[in-house]
């Protein structure tokens, strides 16, 4: 199953929307304005994503000295990571005049990496499911493929302190598997226990699976909290009143 997102996306102008005040967040035009700009004086490529696009709060003596009614300074600051090179950028875009004031690449080996998209849950789960290493993994748990079709990928934060080296400056997340018979089922109540996969998101693939290898049978018994499923309702459960008469 393919979960990529549509990324091209134009947002529509909404009409008397503007910041009034230095510390008003950035409107959707406000965004689109610095992305656009980056992306044409930058030369960005179609695989250039903006993880983050954020107010660059004014000093704090001119938010003092705000009044209402006057002009006032907004800036822009982004993260611009290229997942084609894995090269990350910061930058800083003056949106009174329309020009960028700061373009530097950064080291993830001492920053790390910018936050993670929703565009790379969705991947994530792809990646692992196509995965043969994992595949073979669950297989070996008594998992057939009409099974894996319907596997739940949890993408979990990596959890990278400094201490392999291996794993320095790469863009990774963790991938728990768990099982449904059907998309909509829960599937917390059916872990498919010791197979954690490591995926890198700009390479795009599981480069780790950490195996128990005791192969723990996956359970099979259902544990849905939808209506249907679940037995009529208690009623026996007496009265519970809480009253505060003279409020708090």
């Amino acid at each position: 199953m393919n979960h990529a997102l549509e990324t091209s996306y134009k947002p529509e102008t909404t009409p008397g929307v503007t910041p009034s005040h230095p510390l008003d967040p950035l409107t959707i035009e406000e965004i689109a304005t610095a992305s656009d700009l980056l992306r044409r004086e930058k030369g960005l490529g179609a695989e250039c994503r903006f993880p983050y696009v954020q107010l660059e709060e004014p000093s704090k003596a001119e938010v003092l000295a705000f009044e209402e009614g006057q002009t006032f300074s907004r800036r822009a600051f982004a993260v611009v990571l290229d997942k084609a090179s894995g090269a990350i950028h910061e930058a800083m875009i003056d949106l009174n005049t329309n020009t960028i004031t700061r373009w530097e690449q950064i080291d993830p080996e001492v920053t790390g990496q910018p936050a993670i998209m929703m565009e790379e849950f969705f991947t994530c789960v792809d990646i692992v499911q196509a995965d043969p290493g994992f595949i073979e993994a669950v297989k070996r748990r008594g998992l057939t493929d009409k099974d894996i079709e319907t596997i739940q990928i949890d993408p979990w934060s990596f959890g990278y302190f400094g201490d392999d080296e291996k794993y320095r400056g790469r863009r990774l997340m963790r991938g728990v598997a768990f099982v449904r018979d059907d998309i909509v089922d829960n599937g917390y109540a059916r872990p498919i226990d010791g197979l954690v996969a490591i995926i890198d998101l700009n390479e795009g693939k599981v480069i780790e699976l950490l195996d128990d290898g005791q192969n723990i049978p996956v359970p099979k018994t259902k544990h849905n909290y939808d209506t249907p499923s679940l037995a009529k309702p208690r009623d026996d459960l007496k009265p519970l009143q809480i009253t505060q008469p003279e409020g708090v």
